[in-house]
């Protein structure tokens, strides 16, 4: 058997009490050479399909990422503003 990785997604499903099923990205990973080839809307159309509840897409990225903010706007993800708190125990 071969196995073919172009890309991945590591996620987590959750509720979001006002708009439903959420699909969270926690990462996500493209190699290089077939970025700009729609892995990332292929991998999150596989999701969708396999939990059709899904209500929204939701990642989280940093003021510095501007490749995966420009991956998002062009998902057509609306940036909102939350802020995140952590703390490491």
């Amino acid at each position: 058997m071969k196995i073919i990785l172009f890309g991945m997604i590591l996620y987590s499903y959750f509720y979001w009490a006002d708009d439903g099923e959420v699909l969270w990205i926690s990462q996500m990973f493209v190699e290089e050479k077939y970025r700009n080839k729609g892995i990332f809307f292929a991998l999150i159309h596989a999701l969708r399909e396999e939990n059709k509840d899904i209500k929204i897409v939701s990642c989280a990225t940093s003021d510095k990422n501007k490749r995966m903010q420009k991956i998002l706007k062009g998902y057509g993800a609306k940036e909102i503003n939350l802020k995140f708190y952590y703390k490491k125990v």
